[in-house]
């Protein structure tokens, strides 16, 4: 994760916590440079390239992911292929660009899903 999206990210999870607080968040810590030896590690133990950011599970059994982007980020080559990968199971990805985009795009979604 870049430095912009680790601020973008952060100040989402705060705002989160204060106004959203029944339901359960947590970061999928995902996109760092390691060593080659720890990316071979944890690419056995399961993890996959493009995962989105965050999982939010809501109180009424829905859950959806997010990435998190900057105003002017794009997706990359892995995020695309994981995110289409997500959807085809019928889960709902969040790309969202930006902290004002994120609190509309989750406020939206989370609203939608309490209605069903």
């Amino acid at each position: 994760m870049k430095h912009e999206e680790h601020y973008i990210q952060v100040s989402f999870l705060e705002w989160f916590k204060l106004k959203h607080s029944k339901h359960f968040v947590y970061a999928i810590p995902n996109g760092e440079k390691r060593e080659i030896k720890t990316a071979i590690r944890l690419k056995k133990e399961g993890v996959v390239a493009g995962v989105p950011d965050l999982n939010i599970l809501l109180d009424n059994g829905k859950s959806f992911f997010l990435e998190i982007k900057t105003e002017k980020g794009k997706l990359n080559k892995n995020q695309k292929s994981t995110i289409s990968e997500i959807e085809k199971r019928g889960y709902e990805v969040l790309v969202c660009y930006g902290i004002d985009d994120i609190i509309k795009q989750v406020n939206n979604t989370i609203n939608n899903y309490l209605q069903i």
